[in-house]
């Protein structure tokens, strides 16, 4: 049924939150605050009482600190009522449901309020893990039931989550994100599938740290100090689970699991034995960590808490310290050695390498006194601590040797095999691998329980964490000197065992590897997930942003060795990850990755050559001398690119000033519409192309990188339009599922195409570049009409090189009305083009009336197109068979035995005022007499046309 107007964004004005626990109470603030009149309701007066007084605490706040005046406040508390009946929702224009996560209970409340609601309300449920499309479809409106998945806390979270079902109309999906527009949300559409994208990706991190903790594989307090500081988040996965609720997580990856049947869903058992104990977070004063109180965030000591550091044993003493490598992460672990006040011997392979690594030490400590984190003495003072060397020799004397080279694992045990030779007794030795097996160097060495891993972070100086890796056979007190080391450089030790991606790439990876396979499977865009991931889960960045910054080739290698570690089918490789590897897509270092950008970069956090990792991971922190260039957006790379310079052939004859002066900027971003023609035309274009503005001409340059990657994502977006067209038919197929399915957001889509229609005409302005240039580059002796064939075959050749999917796009053309307007616009542009180009050729010497010469160069160029219309129609109805070259050259023949003598060297006349006529020669060609005359273009052109269909 169709939506009556009500359903307008700006009738959104009276809104009932049905459920006042945490969330809901939230919500009805934030729609309070917004200036809507909301009805808050719960069967509980306690959480009606509870509501009222969050709302007046929050307000007088906001009053506390000048964010409201005393009047304002009062205007909202008193937009704000309460009931405890559902009856009170009557009136709404919105409900929104945040009752518990139950489906029972919440079918009962959409089924109540179909009773009771104006046949106009729409409905939103704001789960997180129950179906939505069953909701609807058990309702009496389904298509105004959708979900409006809030953040929590609802007033500080922007994130909102639109949530449709198959059922869902359109324009309730647009009144609802035009509302959290308006509350001043970040809305983002998702498909309704267990957890949509933030939870759906973030709810999978939180299950395999629940696990890891269960195994006892690290505490739970360096499983998350290892997430926040390695990878910048605001909250540790334990800490966060207690604060969502151990219950909540558990229902959700429950939905999930169901839905996915993938194994990184199913619940970890120790949720569902603190669910049963009751323990259930911060709302049950325990969980993982225990709390002053139920509802408190205050942690307090518990059985679990770890011994104090001093307790773990005595180390050895570490008065000098050894670096290998020459890289970027051996020249900052040096560094921070050196700050803290440790002689340092920094190890190359040649004494000049070792220099230079001291010497890039040095520029950075130089930036770190120019921006005030460094006194110049200091700086001194540590560039004397470091002593470069060209061999392993002078690790004779260090105390604690650290291995910081390429990730490969010959090279390593080589080298700590050295080190086993050179190194005094006692002295231990640190391999700082982010992926390969500890023990397996320690084996290399005669002294295995010598050795440890120590984990630095990228950039080293500006990341605090260090994860230190025991193997079974690693000495206590080696793992105490390590610890103790750690304190003293500033770095934050976690402890953890020798297993494949220790704790942070463990939990980073697979979770990065998930948000591929959502891109893969067509379910959310590169930009919605990114923005899914920063504004609901308070990530610093997106996941895509952070695998183009780590670099997807390092990304692949560590998501390899966690399949073949765990053989979990979860954690295999996503296939679009492979591919983009393969292709040398590697990410900002490469220039592309998930997303182009405008040049190769250096980019901030990006892992050295010595050793991947996540860098800064999630932290924005950028390494010593970053060189950004300007970042461009989704696949095609077209963000504020500045467009091409426009030209025309040649410039009109008209004296007076063109009808639009050059823009002195660049133009939009916004990309011009991209099209091209299937059918032939009945008729040409009834626009004179004398009187077509410098907009008809061709853009940019041919062959150029930005031409290309624009044609890229065009192409991009066509072939999900094709699939999408074919699947679900032309009309029932929406923008936002044609970007969706390309992994784009909507607003990428309307950077190359302003419709659906032109989205399956990809190539045509491609290839109206690259027909001008074959008209820009014509050699002087060659005829005009000559050039002009050879430049629309250049059309010919873009629908041959993709024979199937030309033959589908000229079915859709003969189908779909607005289609076949597209594609005479496109014809008429190619006669704009060569009619330009023939009239600069037109030989004027022999002709006294120049009033002709615009229609010789008219008919001729309308004649070249209609033939190519001809030969491309007769070859697409045939399934795109035949040879369609020499069927081409044929066409073109007559053309040039027409008009061939009038253009470029002159013609005799006939007799004046002869009409056009059609002579067919005996051998089949056909011959057409324009003479000089003021016969309609159209009669010309359907005698032309005629004539060639005879043929």
């Amino acid at each position: 049924m169709d939506l009556p107007s009500t359903s307008s964004p700006s009738s959104l004005r009276s809104i009932a939150v049905v459920g006042l626990g945490t969330m809901g109470t939230g919500i009805a603030e934030v729609l309070a605050r917004s200036g809507r009149e909301v009805v808050g309701i719960d069967v509980s007066e306690a959480a009606v009482r509870r509501a009222t007084g969050a709302l007046a605490a929050a307000t007088a706040r906001s009053v506390a600190k000048e964010k409201l005046t005393e009047q304002e406040r009062e205007e909202v508390l008193a937009r704000f009522r309460t009931s405890t009946e559902l009856s009170a929702a009557a009136d709404a224009d919105l409900v929104i449901e945040v009752v518990p996560e139950d489906y029972d209970l919440k079918h009962r409340v959409f089924e109540e309020l179909d009773a009771i609601v104006r046949p106009d309300t729409l409905l939103a449920t704001g789960t997180n893990a129950l179906s939505v499309t069953r909701l609807a479809a058990e309702s009496l409106r389904p298509e105004r039931v959708l979900g409006m998945h809030f953040f929590n806390p609802a007033p500080a979270m922007k994130l909102v989550e639109i949530v449709s079902s198959v059922l869902t109309a359109p324009t309730a999906v647009e009144a609802v994100t035009s509302l959290a527009r308006e509350l001043g949300k970040e809305p983002v559409a998702v498909g309704d599938r267990p957890g949509f994208v933030a939870d759906g990706l973030l709810f999978g991190y939180l299950n395999q740290a629940a696990a890891m903790y269960e195994a006892k594989y690290a505490s739970r307090e360096d499983i998350d100090a290892a997430m926040k500081l390695g990878c910048g988040l605001p909250m540790g996965p334990l800490a966060l689970l207690d604060l969502v609720g151990v219950d909540t997580a558990r229902t959700v990856l429950e939905a999930m699991y169901a839905s996915s049947g993938d194994r990184l869903h199913a619940p970890a058992p120790i949720l569902g034995h603190l669910v049963e104990a009751g323990l259930t977070g911060q709302k049950a004063g325990r969980g993982f960590y225990t709390y002053e109180a139920p509802g408190s965030s205050v942690v307090v000591r518990d059985l679990q808490t770890p011994l104090d550091g001093s307790l773990l044993g005595a180390g050895r003493p570490v008065h000098s310290v050894g670096v290998a490598g020459s890289g970027t992460m051996a020249s900052g672990i040096a560094q921070v050695f050196a700050q803290a006040g440790y002689p340092v011997v920094l190890a190359a392979r040649s004494q000049e390498k070792a220099e230079a690594a001291k010497a890039a030490i040095g520029k950075s400590l130089d930036r770190a006194v120019s921006r005030g984190r460094l006194s110049e003495e200091a700086a001194a003072q540590t560039l004397d601590l470091i002593t470069p060397a060209g061999s392993l020799e002078a690790f004779a004397e260090v105390d604690l040797a650290v291995e910081a080279v390429a990730e490969d694992l010959e090279v390593k045990q080589q080298l700590f095999a050295g080190l086993d030779k050179v190194c005094k007794p006692g002295a231990v030795l640190a391999t700082t691998t982010s992926s390969l097996p500890v023990i397996a160097v320690a084996r290399a060495t005669e002294r295995p329980q010598d050795v440890i891993g120590m984990h630095f972070f990228n950039p080293a100086p500006a990341m605090k964490l260090v994860e230190v890796v025991r193997t079974v056979l690693t000495a206590d007190d080696v793992h105490a000197t390590v610890r103790e080391v750690c304190g003293k450089v500033r770095k934050h030790a976690v402890d953890c065992g020798d297993r494949a991606g220790f704790i942070v790439n463990a939990l980073l990876f697979p979770y990065l590897n998930n948000a591929v396979k959502m891109v893969e499977q067509h379910y959310a865009s590169l930009d919605d997930i990114d923005a899914a991931m920063k504004l609901g889960g308070g990530y610093p960045m997106g996941p895509f942003e952070l695998l183009d910054v780590v670099g997807l080739d390092v990304s692949l290698a560590i998501e390899k060795v966690l399949h073949q570690e765990f053989r979990d089918p979860g954690l295999a490789p996503s296939p679009l990850l492979e591919h983009l590897v393969a292709a040398g897509c590697l990410g900002r270092k490469t220039g592309r990755g998930f997303r182009e950008y405008a040049r190769r970069e250096e980019v901030s956090g990006r892992s050295g050559p010595d050793r991947p990792g996540p860098g800064p991971a999630m932290t924005g922190r950028t390494p010593p001398d970053p060189r950004p260039g300007p970042e461009q957006d989704a696949w095609g790379g077209l963000l504020g690119s500045a467009g091409p310079s426009r030209r025309t052939y040649p410039p009109e004859r008209s004296a007076g000033p063109p009808p639009h002066p050059p823009p002195s900027h660049p133009p939009p971003a916004r990309a011009p519409a991209r099209m091209k023609y299937f059918r032939s035309m009945s008729q040409p274009a009834k626009t004179s192309p004398r009187a077509s503005s410098a907009s008809d001409a061709p853009e940019g340059t041919a062959g150029s990188r930005a031409a290309a990657q624009r044609l890229k994502m065009r192409r991009e977006l066509a072939t999900a339009a094709m699939e999408l067209f074919a699947t679900k038919g032309y009309e029932a197929t929406t923008v936002d599922e044609i970007a969706a399915a390309a992994g784009v957001a909507r607003r990428t889509f309307f950077r190359h195409f302003r419709s659906k229609e032109e989205a399956i005409f990809p190539d045509h302005d491609d290839t109206l570049i690259r027909a001008g240039a074959v008209l820009d580059v014509a050699p002087a002796h060659e005829h005009p009409l000559d050039t002009v064939c050879r430049g629309i075959k250049e059309v010919m050749k873009m629908y041959a090189a993709s024979p199937a999917v030309s033959v589908e796009r000229y079915r859709l053309t003969r189908e779909v009305p607005a289609l076949r307007e597209r594609e005479i616009a496109s014809v008429a542009r190619y006669e704009r083009l060569f009619t330009r180009y023939l009239l600069a050729h037109f030989d004027e010497t022999d002709h006294h009336d120049g009033n002709d010469d615009p229609l010789l160069a008219e008919v001729a160029a309308s004649a070249v197109v209609t033939a190519h219309n001809h030969v491309l129609r007769r070859w697409l109805r045939a399934g795109g068979q035949g040879d369609v070259e020499t069927q081409l050259d044929h066409a073109f023949a007559i053309v040039r035995k027409t008009f061939g003598s009038g253009i470029g060297a002159g013609r005799s006349l006939g007799a004046a005022g002869a009409a056009p006529q059609a002579a067919v020669r005996a051998e089949g060609e056909v011959l057409v007499a324009v003479a000089r005359t003021d016969a309609p273009l159209d009669e010309v052109m359907r005698t032309i046309e005629e004539a060639l269909k005879n043929k």
